[in-house]
């Protein structure tokens, strides 16, 4: 029968073994990671900003754990007050939205 000889990297079975903390790593990495893409998030947004609204409103939601892996999520939340009329004016809402 033929012979299999093979050996594994040191460097590969460190990272394996940093794997078994996947749980423990994952959130401090989202968390680390969350207010460089909110930033770049607001940023985006501010293109677009006439009442302000929509970029004071991103928020980052706490690092998760579901059956695809560990998640944040950074979005608009809230609801708004105020709307741009057809002549360009801001009002208030009668209701928020």
């Amino acid at each position: 029968m033929g012979k299999f000889d093979f050996d594994i990297p040191k460097d590969l079975t460190k990272m394996l073994s940093r794997m078994e903390q996947y749980d423990e790593i994952a959130p401090s990495v989202l968390n680390a990671a969350s207010p460089i893409v909110e930033k770049a998030v607001k940023r985006g947004y501010q293109r677009h900003k006439r009442t302000g609204n929509l970029e004071r409103s991103v928020k980052t939601k706490k690092p998760s754990k579901n059956s695809m892996g560990w998640m944040t999520v950074v979005r608009p939340t809230g609801k708004s007050d105020t709307y741009i009329g057809d002549d360009g004016v801001i009002r208030t809402r009668k209701e928020s939205v």
